[in-house]
């Protein structure tokens, strides 16, 4: 979820609609398009980061991201309209056309607009639409947020996998947030249905434990995260972290001495407590720090390592 203030005014010059610039006023669906159209929708959001020192938009992980987008229409047997090279090249187009100057939010979208009963026939097209919002990033505030363990079960890969980045899937993630919003927390944390830690509500976790960056593995009903698969790419390689892939039961998340979520979203959130359980000192520790600090400066251009995360706008 991007930090955008929904009492102002988001509207941009244009949206993306299966290949065509189209103007914001004109971007229009037909009320009967939806409701069961959206059963098999799927979306993918992407972060563009501005660097004002170098008046530089870059678009943060296109590539992997519309290749899952690719996967997941793929998975619920729907035909894609467009590569993943043909979207990364409309997402720049777009950004262009709208002038954007500060940091964005981008998302992806796809249903079968022509269904009104049930779901589409395997097989059918989708129709895809882009768009792009301001999105400030919390990157550099340091903030720490407070967690708790939802009653609210992650959704297992045998009922409808969390793999798939579909609208259906998220009420799950929805109704944890909701629940922890409402009694008082930022922020929840699902359990998978053998009682291990799987992800935050909307975000990949890591928990740091002697120095070691531990995750839950992709068996533990976890979405393959782009910004996962980075954060324990730059860890391992840049850091020199030692990262290990694993369940995680939930006392061990009580006892760790670094917790944080990561996610487009979330970017990196460090987790000061969890069901009041106070993680380390409840603040961002050491590890947590070392990783932050490198991700604010990969993502703003900063840092010149992983050029293949980032696409220069102008």
């Amino acid at each position: 979820m991007y930090e955008t203030n929904m009492h102002e005014d988001v509207r941009q010059p244009h949206v993306w609609i299966d290949g065509e610039l189209v103007a914001w006023d004109d971007a229009t669906v037909h009320i009967l398009s939806l409701g069961w159209s959206t059963i098999s929708g799927l979306f993918e959001s992407m972060r563009c980061y501005w660097n004002d020192d170098q008046q530089q938009l870059y678009a943060w992980q296109l590539p992997d991201h519309y290749k899952r987008f690719i996967k997941s229409q793929k998975m619920v047997r729907s035909e894609p309209g467009f590569t993943a090279e043909q979207l990364t090249h409309a997402a720049v187009e777009l950004l262009r056309a709208n002038n954007a100057k500060e940091s964005q939010g981008l998302r992806c979208y796809c249903y079968h607009k022509d269904v009104t009963w049930f779901g589409a026939n395997p097989g059918e097209a989708v129709s895809t639409y882009m768009q792009s919002v301001p999105a400030k990033s919390m990157m550099g505030a340091n903030k720490v947020v407070a967690a708790c363990i939802s009653n609210w079960k992650r959704l297992s890969d045998n009922s409808m996998s969390p793999r798939i980045k579909c609208f259906s899937n998220y009420q799950n993630s929805r109704m944890a947030w909701l629940d922890a919003k409402m009694n008082g927390y930022d922020h929840a944390i699902l359990l998978n249905e053998n009682g291990y830690a799987a992800e935050g509500a909307f975000m990949c976790l890591c928990m740091v434990r002697d120095g070691v960056l531990i995750t839950p593995d992709i068996s533990s009903g976890i979405l393959e995260s782009c910004t996962r698969r980075a954060v324990l790419q730059v860890a391992s390689e840049a850091l020199g972290i030692t990262v290990v892939e694993r369940p995680v039961n939930r006392s061990e998340m009580y006892m760790c001495d670094e917790l944080f979520f990561c996610g487009t979203g979330a970017e990196i959130m460090p987790v000061g407590s969890v069901d009041k359980h106070e993680i380390g000192d409840g603040v961002i520790g050491p590890v947590s720090q070392k990783i932050y600090d490198t991700f604010c400066d990969l993502m703003f251009g900063r840092d010149e390592r992983y050029p293949e995360w980032r696409i220069p706008i102008y």
